[in-house]
């Protein structure tokens, strides 16, 4: 499990890509310092093999941001 590639769009939206697996639940983080870090999201339904998730409105004035994907388990079926 690993970010394979973060780009920032034209209207200053972040997109994370990351390796994941069909049907299994993702947490995105994130941190300015990589010692604090605060969840953006849980519950990410991965797809197979990638997963992209948009971070809408990401502080533009932070000098760097750290993202980090944790795996939380298999989603539940309905």
């Amino acid at each position: 499990l690993r970010i394979t590639r973060v780009t920032r769009n034209l209207d200053g939206k972040m997109n994370i890509i990351f390796n994941s697996m069909a049907d299994s639940e993702y947490a995105i983080d994130i941190s300015t310092d990589m010692s604090e870090w605060q969840e953006l999201t849980d519950g990410l339904v991965g797809e197979a093999e990638t997963t992209t998730y948009t971070h809408a409105s990401p502080d533009r004035a932070a000098r760097t941001l750290f993202y980090r994907v944790r795996q939380l388990g298999a989603a539940p079926q309905e």
